[in-house]
This record gives structure tokens, sequence and C-alpha cells, in this order.
């Protein structure tokens, strides 16, 4: 896919103020068979005191450079009066759309260099032109409109730091019945934080969780319990998360790499700036993190050892994570019409505790009492006594020969029958089978 940039040099301002009253015309994608920008521009209010960053200042507010954080570039808020109310539907709709894609896809944008600046724009003009083709709307990439789209970005990232945050105090990282000096302290902290970074050291690795099998430990592997609990407060308890909306929801049937990968690396920021005072969730110190994150947990999921047990330990994250957004929408939770043992354990059970129900074989359906008073009941004999010995299972039908088999009372002293030739046979449902002058009769025992 291939997209036609438009150049944006944030240090022009001759170019900034011509990019502020004027919208770009960009040709139509061959995807998108339509053009990008609107026909009518949208005028930003000026009466509002209200400012937000522009997609080029998202990494001042997560962590950026001190240069960046000194040249923010402010731009005016967007004015929802000067969108129709579809438009403002549509334009609700990206917000939920770019966080959706951060979950699942695209990860942590960069945006250090000029060039990703411009990857970032080119992808802020995708995303509109898709807005405008699904909801009939005609919205044009403005800076205001830029700087919308993006917002949910900065505010997504630091709802990851809370949601990190509520499990940090899980990791030991302060020393407990300790009088330590201040220094002491500190190094402490420092250690205990090289501790379980260590990845070597697997059963103490800050991902990496545990669960008893016998006699012995196993570990599992990005099975962090701490880990978990995060990642479901942020994406499945959090009102303001895209899965909140069925359709997003439905597009993924399992916890996505792309997004656990977000909870970890923000639970290695928090416990940096717990242990060691890290200032910012920065671009420049854990964007690499996470995309290095996202190779390893791939490669676990592809591996013949791990990939199995890291493939359920992803449906399961999300099973449980729906369960708690099922609670928090106020609908029933997914139930299981049937159940499906969860543990090799319930998968077996010692023999002499188990009461196997058999059904009876042929030969002691045919050997049985109730056999002998369903015939008389149904009037295939006069009595008991006329009723002859039935042959065993290998001899099928039930007499051993036609000789064995007794003539039928008449018509007139049981009516089940006409006076007629019988045959009987039984199928495998313990049914037997008559037919008489064309007709069939049917008696179950």
């Amino acid at each position: 896919m291939s997209f036609d940039i438009i150049p944006y040099e944030p240090d022009n301002t001759d170019q900034t103020a011509t990019r502020q009253r004027t919208t770009p015309m960009i040709r139509a994608h061959r995807s998108h068979p339509y053009i990008r920008s609107a026909a009518v521009s949208r005028t930003p209010s000026q009466a509002s005191g209200s400012v937000i960053m522009s997609p080029d200042d998202i990494d001042s507010v997560q962590g950026g450079s001190e240069s960046n954080l000194k040249k923010k570039c402010i731009v005016p808020k967007l004015n929802m009066g000067d969108y129709s109310v579809e438009e403002r539907f549509a334009l609700e709709w990206i917000h939920e759309k770019i966080v959706m894609d951060m979950f699942s896809t695209t990860g942590w944008l960069p945006n250090v260099s000029r060039e990703d600046k411009r990857n970032i724009h080119a992808y802020v003009v995708e995303l509109v032109a898709q807005t405008n083709q699904k909801h009939g709307c005609n919205i044009a990439v403005t800076d205001c409109v830029a700087a919308y789209v993006t917002d949910p970005l900065i505010h997504c990232r630091t709802r990851y730091i809370d949601a990190a945050n509520s499990s940090v105090d899980d990791y030991g990282l302060e020393p407990v019945g300790k009088n330590l000096s201040t220094g002491a302290h500190r190094q402490y902290m420092i250690d205990r934080r090289a501790a379980i970074y260590n990845s070597r050291n697997p059963f103490e690795y800050f991902l990496h969780g545990q669960e008893p099998l016998g006699d012995r430990i196993r570990l599992v592997l990005y099975g962090n319990k701490s880990v978990e609990k995060a990642h479901i407060e942020q994406w499945y308890a959090d009102p303001k998360s895209p899965l909140f909306n069925e359709a997003f929801r439905r597009t993924i049937t399992t916890t996505p790499i792309n997004a656990l990968s977000w909870t970890t690396v923000a639970m290695r920021y928090v416990i940096d700036r717990r242990a060691i005072g890290a200032p910012r969730f920065s671009t420049r110190e854990y964007a690499h993190i996470q995309q290095q994150t996202i190779k390893e947990m791939q490669r676990a999921y592809d591996s013949r050892l791990h990939g199995e047990a890291f493939r359920a330990l992803l449906l399961g994250i999300h099973l449980r994570g729906s369960q708690v957004l099922m609670k928090k929408l106020g609908l029933l939770s997914p139930g299981r019409f049937i159940y499906l043992p969860e543990s090799e354990e319930e998968m077996t059970m010692p023999r002499n505790s188990v009461n196997i129900t058999q059904p009876p074989s042929m030969s002691e359906l045919l050997h049985s009492d109730g056999l002998k008073q369903s015939l008389l009941q149904e009037g295939l004999f006069a009595d008991a006594s006329s009723m002859p010995p039935f042959a065993d299972a290998s001899s099928m039908p039930p007499f051993a020969d036609a000789s064995s088999m007794p003539p039928f009372t008449d018509a007139s002293s049981r009516p089940f029958f006409p006076e007629a030739d019988f045959n009987l046979d039984f199928d495998s449902n313990y049914f037997a089978q008559g037919t008489s002058d064309n007709q069939a009769y049917r008696v179950q025992f």
C-alpha cells in the first residue's frame, strides 16, 4: 500500500500558517476511490481558550525530549458545533478506531523523527478517509481534526500507567520490616528491580507466572497475575475502552499479542518510576522495549515447547476479561452450554470410582422376564407355557429356528394381531417389529 505524503515541517511557520488556512488535496488511494479532502472546509472555533496538542507533540505528553517540550505546537480545540450530528458521531467513532488499532495492530507509533511525524499524518488521513466512507461524511483533515484524532493516544497511555500502578506493589520493590538508611533503601529497590528484570531467572521474571503441578511448580510464560489484572482493568473494565463497542469487540476472539505487550511495557514503566524515578512514559525510552517484547512473545507463540500453553493463556485472559466486561455492561456473562474440562486432572479418575452403566446385551434382554411379560401383554403368546426358550444372541432372530416358533393365538382371543403368519425381529434399540397381512407392528421392551 502506498501513500502520497503531505510534507510538514513544524519549524516552517509560513508553511504551518498556510496549512491552517487551507485544506490540502490528496489524490484518491486505489483502495479507496474517493478524495480525502472535503468540499466544505470546517473552521475551528477561535473563541475557545482550550487547546490540545497537535499530532507532532504526542510524545511530549508521554515524555519526549526537553526540546520538544519547550516548543509545543498549540492547536485550537476542535469546535464540535461546526459539525452535523452524523459527523460528530463519525468523529467519536474514529476515536475508538485509533485506540482499537493501537490495541490490536499498530502498537506504539514512533513520533520522534520528521519521517515518523509524516507517517502519523498519513495514518490520520487514512483513518479519516475510512470514517468518511463508513459514515457517508465529508470531513476534511485540518490541523484541528488531526489533533483531535490522535488525542486518545495520549489519554490511553496515561490509563495504561494508572492500571499498571495498581499492581506495582505486588513486586516487592519496597523493603518490608527493615530499618534502612535512605541510601540503603534506594539500593534495595534498584537491586530488586534488577532481579525481576533478569529473564535468565524465569521464576523471578516480572512478566512470568507460576502454577502448582503436583509436588513441583510450573512456569507460566507471560502469565504473571499482576500483569493480567492490569490488562483486564485497562481493556475490559474501563468504559473508555473500545471493547465496550460491540462492533470492535467482535473483531477479536483472543488476546492480541500487541495488546498484552502494551500492558507489559506499562508495568515496566511503573516499576522503573518506583525504583529509579523514571520521569516519563516516553517513546524514546519504551517504544523499542514494546517492539522487542512483541517479537519475543511471537517467538513463544510459535514455539513447539511453549506455543500451546501460551495460546491457551492468551485465550484465557480474553475470556476472563470478557466476564468482567459483560458484568460492566449489565449483560449476562457468557455461559457454557456444555462444560469443557480445563485441566488434565479433570480428564482422568480412579477406575474403581467409576460407575459405568452399560445397556443389557441382546442375550440378557431375550432371557429377561420383562421381555416375556411384554410379549404376553401384547398378545404374541396365549400364556407363558406356550412360550419357548429363546436362543442366545449369536443365533438371531430370537427363536433358534422356525420349528421352535409356536403358532400365535387367533384374532378372536388376542385382537392385537390378525390370524396370520407373524414374523418377529429386534432392532438395535430393543424394539420388537412385527408384520402381519402387510401391517407393521412395533413394541418396545
